[in-house]
């Protein structure tokens, strides 16, 4: 359970769904849509306006999401990816509420996940490593590494096309190349 609150402190909604803590959190674009993942290994789909779960998404075989990434793809549907501590990174269509695509496998947990644009996922783990995905058929382009400590925060610009990537000691800043 949980409370949706305005900026006046106000409660506005209350959430049943979730047997455990709330891990992650995102909304869609017109903010009619809320995905929540939990420690229950349970990713719920909310429907802001009723207030009620539209879809209990459960990936039996992984572990809980710790990161959540919603994108419409060139149909106009939304798709969800959900980064989990066993380091993989699940696709799903949420029209069929099925498993689309086992995306790729870190050695550890998903640290971070954004979408660049329409067309790139940007992926890290708790390792050196950043991994991009075509976000239409989640094929991997390109695995790089960013630097010799373990990648804890990631932030992608879709305006200006540059990555944040950054653990306790530093950040840096990359341009992205344009195809």
């Amino acid at each position: 359970t949980f409370a949706i609150y305005d900026a006046s402190g106000n409660a506005i909604a209350r959430l049943d769904g979730h047997t455990n803590w709330i891990l992650r959190m995102v909304a869609s674009e017109d903010g009619s849509v809320l995905v929540t993942a939990g420690e229950d290994r349970e990713i719920l789909v909310w429907d802001l306006e009723t207030q009620t779960i539209t879809q209990r998404l459960v990936s039996p075989k992984h572990s809980a999401a710790e990161q959540l990434c919603l994108v419409q793809n060139d149909n106009g549907q939304k798709v969800l990816f959900s980064g989990h501590r066993d380091g993989t990174v699940l696709k799903w269509n949420l029209a069929t509420e099925e498993l689309e695509q086992t995306l790729s496998v870190f050695g550890n947990r998903i640290s971070g996940m954004q979408p660049i644009g329409n067309r790139l996922l940007v992926a890290s783990s708790s390792s050196p490593n950043i991994k991009f995905f075509d976000l239409r058929d989640g094929k991997p382009i390109a695995d790089l590494p960013f630097s010799d400590q373990a990648i804890e925060l990631l932030q992608a610009s879709e305006s200006t096309e540059k990555l944040w990537v950054g653990n306790p000691s530093s950040v840096q800043i990359h341009e992205l190349a344009s195809p």
